[in-house]
């Protein structure tokens, strides 16, 4: 389910083996050999038909794309001075998103959650405006999920995003917030990207609306 800056799964179902004719699913089956149908499809995913001949159907992955963890994304600026967050843009490895910004983004906590997938922050610092977009690889992920949460989802821990001084170095860590058993992880094969923003995108950063003419009347 859907909304704005929001989507969750409301629920799973399984679903039983059921026979139907092809026929009666494309009527113009008739003009296709559907061996060779799926295996055209496949073929455009090549990663996944050789995960898929290795290893078989990945049975039971979903209930682990459904686990959920306490936890918060923190990201920390070196030139603390003249950045300023403006909003962290969240997709989870079960295909659910978060957004926050604005009154969210002041006051939000930990929060059980999936593992994350995807996420993408603006900021700015003085006049340059910026986009981070971070890809995880899920294989590392999982990984350093097990190692932090140690079995106990429930603990608090960070996705903690460092930008250094210039703007230009982004670095990503997973860790927990106890001092007696502190352990931290870093993402060396999560993707990242970062794109600096034009004049006209100034209007739609939380630090900048006041400029927008259309606010002012």
């Amino acid at each position: 389910v859907g909304g704005d800056q929001y989507v969750f799964e409301a629920g799973q179902y399984q679903a039983k083996d059921t026979v139907v004719k092809i026929e009666d699913t494309f009527p113009m089956a008739h003009t296709f050999d559907p061996v060779a149908w799926c295996e055209r499809k496949l073929s455009f995913e090549p990663a996944i038909l050789d995960n898929l001949q290795k290893n078989g159907i990945p049975f039971g992955l979903w209930d682990t794309y459904r686990e959920r963890f306490n936890i918060k994304p923190v990201i920390e600026f070196e030139d603390q001075e003249n950045c300023i967050l403006d909003y962290i843009s969240m997709q989870f490895i079960n295909g659910e998103e978060d957004v926050l910004v604005e009154e969210t983004l002041k006051n939000y906590t930990w929060q059980p959650r999936p593992r994350f997938s995807f996420i993408e922050f603006g900021w700015s610092c003085k006049r340059d405006l910026f986009i981070t977009e971070i890809i995880f690889n899920e294989e590392e992920i999982f990984k350093a999920y097990r190692f932090i949460y140690q079995n106990n989802p429930m603990q608090e821990a960070i996705l903690r995003i460092h930008v250094n001084k210039g703007n230009h170095f982004t670095s990503v860590f997973l860790e927990n917030t106890d001092p007696q058993n502190h352990r931290e992880v870093e993402f060396y094969k999560a993707e990242i990207k970062r794109y600096p923003l034009d004049e006209d995108d100034r209007v739609h950063f939380t630090a900048f609306k006041h400029e927008n003419n259309d606010d002012k009347k």
